[in-house]
């Protein structure tokens, strides 16, 4: 198969404030950890895979981590300028950690969808009938400026950077893939599932 060049980050650094312990550090799909199942995931669809998180949780090998700016505030918009300083590469595909039913299949249409239209969005992220999902999809670089001045405002609302960007949204029938863990109920027939 394939690979696609662009590289692939795995947010791993949430608060799990409603799970009550970090989801990413739970055992899934015969993976020590939900970070470890989500890695090897990516591992077999893109060249490069990362982690960004506020400090390593688990060891996944040498130059992997892409750690936080402002270790005191949890939010996507942090981690999107770390990977901006970090990585040279014009677009990244930004993957939550808690949203495990997402698969091979589902993450080929966004690509081949991104590929299709590749320079036309700053933005290209899934919506299914309950909404938009922002925390699957490819950023361009060139949202850098407008990331950071949003960071020095105080507002990191991934809503917010999306409707003041150009966004490419790209539809699914199914909600089932984007299935978040975020309640230990929800973890549990998640782990049941799979």
């Amino acid at each position: 198969m394939k690979k696609y060049s662009i590289p692939a980050v795995v947010f791993a650094g949430g608060k799990s404030s409603r799970m009550g312990k970090d989801k990413s550090l739970l055992p899934f799909g015969g993976f020590p950890t939900l970070i470890e199942f989500q890695f090897s995931k990516l591992k077999k669809i893109f060249n490069k895979v990362y982690i960004s998180w506020k400090s390593e949780k688990v060891d996944l090998g040498k130059d992997v981590s892409i750690f936080d700016i402002e270790p005191n505030i949890f939010a996507p918009t942090i981690g999107l300028l770390s990977i901006f300083d970090k990585l040279e590469s014009e677009y990244i595909f930004i993957f939550s950690v808690d949203a495990p039913f997402f698969g091979e299949r589902e993450i080929g249409k966004v690509m081949d969808t991104f590929q299709n239209h590749i320079g036309e969005y700053e933005i290209y992220i899934p919506q299914h009938r309950e909404g938009l999902e922002p925390m699957i999809g490819i950023y361009s670089r060139k949202l850098y400026p407008k990331i950071a001045h949003m960071v020095q405002d105080g507002n990191h609302k991934l809503k917010s950077l999306i409707s003041n960007s150009k966004v490419l949204k790209i539809d699914f029938d199914e909600v089932e893939p984007f299935t978040n863990l975020n309640y230990w109920n929800e973890y549990q027939k998640a782990r049941d599932r799979i």
